[in-house]
């Protein structure tokens, strides 16, 4: 149902034919494959010239598909920038109050946030090899 409620709701936005939408969490409460759909179309309208403001929590989404990103945490604005500039391990806990490492998926391109459970002190239970290459890690868990 949520899946056909933003939908509709996406579909009455790009019918007022803007050169400007804003969107705040449409992705909210969606399966995976709606969530990317809606990213998806929204990076192909932005490449026909639109221009899209996103409010989401998905912050790998927005690195897969949004060309710049505005951090924010308690109103206040962390940093600007593209994907690859502002989500760093460092901006994710200043922001989010969270140890985290940001890397490049081996496999595809995009970016990949992996988050530690707090209290964290040491990583090599989570790491499957010793390679940190492109990796983005909270400097306190090295």
């Amino acid at each position: 149902m949520a899946a056909s409620v933003n939908g509709c709701f996406l579909a009455k936005a790009l019918a007022q034919q803007t050169e400007v939408l804003l969107l705040d969490e449409p992705t909210a409460a969606l399966d995976l494959v709606y969530a990317d759909d809606i990213f998806h179309e929204g990076r192909r309208l932005c490449d026909e010239g639109k221009t899209i403001l996103i409010v989401v929590h998905d912050l790998e989404l927005a690195a897969k598909y949004c060309t710049k990103l505005v951090l924010v945490s308690d109103g206040h604005i962390v940093d600007v920038g593209t994907p690859r500039e502002v989500l760093t391990a460092e901006n994710l806990r200043n922001a989010f109050h969270l140890s985290a490492a940001v890397y490049d998926d081996p496999y595809f391109k995009q970016q990949r946030i992996f988050v530690f459970p707090k209290g964290t002190t040491d990583i090599k239970a989570y790491k499957q090899t010793n390679a940190s290459t492109d990796m983005s890690i909270d400097p306190d868990l090295q």
